[in-house]
């Protein structure tokens, strides 16, 4: 009895070991951000080198220094710190990187079903992605509208790149 209960101890530790192993060896492989391409090794840190970008984080606070709005600046990438809500579309002209981050864009008031929380306009691209999983970008209860509306629907205008 007591031989297989060391046996049975021995083999539990050795599966623990087993599964410290795969768990460090996969922590260590980072993760490509898809952005810039760089590999970081903590999935959501936009602290660190991003080859020639530099992140800036976003909160409610930026929102609210904004009465409700968030002034997205072409050539420039932000990251959401926290989840946020907004009273007015977000207008991206020119060239613009957003990671969600995991968090959330809400719009809060009412809008036209063709408008969206985020609206590209011709000529710009906006790459949007989520370097954690769950982030979105919706309307509150009751708002209708779209998450991202890209460019216009008149084929005279340019169009816009969402990525």
């Amino acid at each position: 009895m007591k031989i297989r209960n060391r046996l049975l101890g021995l083999v539990l530790c050795l599966c623990a070991l087993v599964c410290i192993l795969c768990v460090s060896a996969s922590a260590a492989d980072g993760h490509v951000h898809p952005v810039c391409g760089a590999e970081h090794q903590d999935i959501g840190d936009h602290t660190g080198e991003c080859r020639d970008l530099t992140w800036i984080e976003v909160t409610q606070a930026d929102v609210d220094s904004h009465s409700g709005a968030l002034p997205l600046e072409s050539g420039k990438s932000y990251y959401l710190g926290e989840n946020i809500s907004v009273k007015y579309k977000i207008t991206i002209d020119g060239t613009v990187n957003l990671c969600l981050n995991g968090h959330t864009i809400t719009k809060t008031t009412e809008s036209d079903s063709s408008k969206g929380v985020v609206v590209v306009q011709p000529n710009s691209q906006f790459t949007l992605c989520d370097c954690n999983t769950g982030g979105t970008i919706t309307h509150k209860d009751g708002v209708t509208g779209r998450g991202v509306r890209v460019g216009s629907s008149n084929a005279i205008v340019p169009q816009a790149s969402f990525i």
